[in-house]
């Protein structure tokens, strides 16, 4: 039992019951956000942080509006044996399309497999990437009143 846990700029973390974040994994999380913030201005850094910490939930909350659609078919094949255009288009199917999307986006971390074995690590994995991020060295230290 197994999940892949995915961080920006190509940072992946196999993620078994037995894992335990290591100052290795830290490393490349800041690596990542330096990369990341390379060539953006220091007083935009907050930005930054805040965007990278969003971009780690994209990449591990997909939101596919095809999956959707994929599904109803196959449910409306299975249960009435046909898919009309009409239930495609209706706006009650449509608004349970997106309501789909936004329940499964807003997910929490700490139920990603439903497994308590796996979202533990991955909680403390998640965690420790957003304290790199928060903790970068930036302008964040109060300015000096002239």
């Amino acid at each position: 039992m197994e999940k892949i846990l995915y961080f920006p700029r190509g940072v992946e973390v196999r993620i078994t019951p037995q894992s335990v974040v290591t100052d290795q994994f830290r490393q490349q999380i800041r690596n990542s956000f330096c990369a990341y913030t390379e060539h953006t201005a220091e007083e935009y850094r907050i930005q930054d942080k805040l965007a990278y910490i969003d971009w780690i939930r994209e990449l591990n909350f997909k939101v596919n509006a095809t999956d959707f659609v994929n599904e109803f078919i196959r449910y409306q094949l299975e249960e009435e044996g046909e898919v009309t255009k009409d239930a495609l288009a209706s706006f009650e199917n449509l608004e349970n399309f997106i309501n789909e999307g936004i329940c499964r986006y807003r997910k929490g971390w700490h139920h990603l497999t439903g497994d308590y074995h796996l979202d533990e690590p991955i909680c403390n994995f998640v965690a420790a990437a957003i304290e790199e991020v928060i903790n970068y060295p930036s302008m964040d230290t109060p300015r000096k009143e002239s």
